[in-house]
């Protein structure tokens, strides 16, 4: 994973938490990238793959996570 301090990062995904190879929806009201903003940054997060993280929706605990920290450079230690 690449963090990128100082200058401007984009990420880009799309809504869709599908089940499988099948396609059909699972989660309709899922959020793949989060955007988080702190007093001296704004930082975006996001995912694929697993669905749920310790029995929450991916995107929740990914914003729990994040209002653990108590700056941006402390994202730095939520890195994969």
């Amino acid at each position: 994973m690449t963090s990128t301090l100082m200058s401007p990062a984009y990420i880009a995904s799309d809504r869709r938490l599908t089940l499988g190879n099948g396609g059909k929806e699972y989660y309709p009201v899922a959020n793949k990238a989060v955007v988080y903003r702190a007093r001296n940054a704004v930082a975006t997060r996001g995912y694929s793959g697993i669905a749920y993280i310790e029995g929450m929706p991916t995107d929740d605990w990914i914003v729990r996570a994040l209002r653990r920290q108590r700056s941006a450079f402390d994202l730095l230690d939520l890195r994969a």
